[in-house]
C-alpha cells in the first residue's frame, strides 16, 4: 500500500537555498523520505532540502534529508556522519505579520524553515 503525502497546511513561501542562493523550485510529492510529512526536492545545484512549516520538527527534517540524499535508503542515510559526509544547513523563512504599521517577527526557533543537505 502506497502512503501518500497530506495536503500542505500553508502555501509554501518562495526561498532560497542554502548553499547557492538560487530559488529553490517547487518540491516534489513523491520524494522517497522517510515520514513523508515534509515537502521535499532538489535544487539545481544538487542539495537535497526539506521545509519545515511548523519550525518544530527539526529533526524529522533532518531524517528525511538523509534518507532523501541516499535514494530512500533510511539505514544507509542515518549511517551518513556530519561534517565527513555532508554538509547541512538550515534557513529562517521570515514569517512576518503585520499590525498596523509594525512588523512583528516571531521567535526564530518557531519560524518555519528550509533545511538542506549537500553531500560531499
Amino acid at each position: 500500500m502506497k502512503r501518500t503525502r497530506p495536503k500542505l497546511r500553508i502555501p509554501l513561501p518562495r526561498a532560497g537555498c542554502p548553499f547557492c542562493w538560487e530559488w529553490l523550485p517547487p518540491p516534489d510529492r513523491n520524494a522517497p523520505t522517510h515520514g513523508r510529512e515534509l515537502p521535499a526536492g532538489r535544487c539545481a545545484c544538487g542539495a537535497f532540502f526539506v521545509f519545515d512549516q511548523s519550525g518544530k520538527s527539526a529533526g524529522q527534517a533532518q531524517i528525511d534529508l538523509r534518507t532523501l540524499a541516499c535514494g530512500g535508503d533510511v539505514d544507509r542515510g542515518l549511517k551518513l556522519r556530519a561534517d565527513e559526509d555532508f554538509d547541512l544547513r538550515s534557513k529562517a523563512l521570515g514569517a512576518q505579520t503585520i499590525q498596523g504599521r509594525r512588523v512583528v517577527r516571531g521567535h526564530p526557533y518557531l519560524q518555519p524553515k528550509v533545511w538542506a543537505l549537500e553531500l560531499r
